[in-house]
């Protein structure tokens, strides 16, 4: 029964993001062209999308996220869905910023869980204290400071 498929709310509340202005995360999606695939919109969209994530990604874990790979900005369409956890997701996003240390490059929240620090306290001890990354992720907190 698609009224209780656990694709449902997802995907409606993403239809509403790519075409409704008035939606709080449209100007994420919509604002900057994001679109569905045409084939899964209007009368009976929902069923073909369905049947396409059913055929070509399985059942969604519990959990999981639906996102764009591997064009991060590109439409949701055949060939440009996965599933994937929060985390993933969230280390995906157009807004974050990266670093790259040590010859690596990882989000701020990557190099956070790496180093046990506060993804805002790194962020602010680079953008607002001028501390390379080096610093921010190596010299001791402050008092008063968390982790």
């Amino acid at each position: 029964m698609l009224s209780k498929h656990p694709l449902r709310n997802r995907f409606y509340s993403l239809k509403n993001a790519c075409y409704n202005p008035r939606n709080k995360a449209y100007k994420y999606y919509g604002a900057k062209g994001i679109k569905i695939y045409e084939d899964w919109l209007g009368e009976g969209g929902f069923a073909r999308f369905v049947q396409w994530a059913d055929e070509n990604l399985g059942p969604i874990p519990l959990g999981y996220e639906m996102d764009r790979w591997p064009k991060i900005n590109g439409d949701f369409k055949p060939g440009n869905i996965r599933f994937t956890e929060k985390k993933t997701n969230c280390n995906t996003r157009n807004t974050n910023q990266y670093w790259t240390y040590k010859g690596k490059t990882k989000s701020n929240a990557e190099w956070a869980r790496l180093y046990k620090i506060n993804p805002r306290t790194l962020w602010a001890r680079i953008h607002d204290l001028g501390y390379t990354i080096h610093q921010a992720l190596t010299l001791p907190l402050q008092p008063g400071n968390h982790r």
